[in-house]
């Protein structure tokens, strides 16, 4: 079988498209997904995500970084299969297309999928649903995908977000997770009717709250909300919005619980990847303990 090309120009038209597709704009326009790192990228393809190239360095060492847990069958499958989706590129070429600068071993281009609507999503009968109001930072979004992998939270719902679910800060601060996990981007007051229409009761992060975040319930059907660290929760996600969510009605004030995360120090709040963490873990112990046994919940 003959290898292909190496490719070592930066003006060769492939190099000169996925350094555009750096660009937000560019990427969404082109329909493409780019990826870093033999791990996020065996995650998109294990997800199912469609691969038009696969960026690998030429120079295949005694350890090569197709070689690790992550990279070792499928990545390795394509290069050794001659797919022509690979591409072999010199090592200082990877370096000057990956992210930062910084290769971890391949960098690949996929489809864009079709955007996951509310109405696709399909819960389990005791659902864990996350929703993010007004997260700007890709690398936070990251963070809080993993943490909800991690727990095995059944959905991410992003709100009022200007980030995209595809950013490559994104995917790698998820470690890949953001494939897998059902993630959509929606207005909060769609968000706010479909969760009430399921019957979820929503924990929300006030900063100040009376509730601290361990006295909440979170073993029925809960979604948490956090938001972002500069403007936090308003409209829907408080029992007195009132006319500021036309969603809204005077029961569901009911099915709102306010909490906030105690702080010992001066800072008056956490990241919000952090708080995140915090009440997705709270809500795992409590569930836990729900399977083990009925009884109330184990004191902290």
């Amino acid at each position: 079988m003959t290898p292909p090309p190496i490719i070592s120009s930066p003006q060769n038209p492939l190099i000169r498209r996925i350094l555009k597709l750096r660009d937000n704009r560019y990427r969404q326009r082109e329909g493409a997904v780019l990826v870093d790192g033999t791990r996020e990228i065996s995650r998109a393809l294990a997800a199912g995500f469609r691969l038009q190239s696969l960026l690998t360095p030429a120079t295949r060492e005694k350890k090569s970084p197709l070689d690790d847990e992550h990279g070792k069958t499928s990545l390795h499958n394509l290069v050794d299969n001659g797919d022509k989706s690979v591409v072999l590129v010199s090592d200082e070429l990877l370096a000057k297309v990956a992210y930062g600068g910084n290769p971890r071993g391949a960098v690949a281009v996929f489809d864009r999928p079709e955007p996951m609507t509310l109405e696709r999503v399909r819960l389990p009968e005791n659902p864990l649903v996350l929703v993010l109001v007004g997260i700007e930072k890709p690398g936070n979004a990251g963070a809080i995908f993993r943490s909800a992998d991690a727990v095995g939270a059944d959905a991410v719902i992003l709100c009022g977000s200007g980030c995209d679910l595809f950013n490559p800060n994104l995917i790698r601060g998820s470690l890949g997770t953001v494939f897998s996990l059902p993630a959509v981007q929606a207005l909060e007051s769609d968000a706010f009717a479909w969760i009430r229409g399921r019957g979820l009761h929503c924990v929300t992060t006030i900063v100040g709250a009376s509730q601290s975040f361990w006295d909440a319930d979170y073993r029925g059907p809960t979604a948490i909300v956090v938001g972002s660290e500069a403007e936090g929760l308003a409209g829907c996600w408080r029992p007195e919005s009132g006319a500021q969510c036309p969603a809204k009605t005077a029961s569901d004030s009911d099915s709102l619980t306010m909490v906030s995360i105690p702080m010992a120090g001066i800072a008056d709040s956490l990241n919000v990847s952090v708080a995140a963490a915090v009440l997705l873990f709270e809500a795992r112990r409590q569930r836990l303990s729900l399977e083990a046994t009925p009884s109330p919940l184990p004191a902290l």
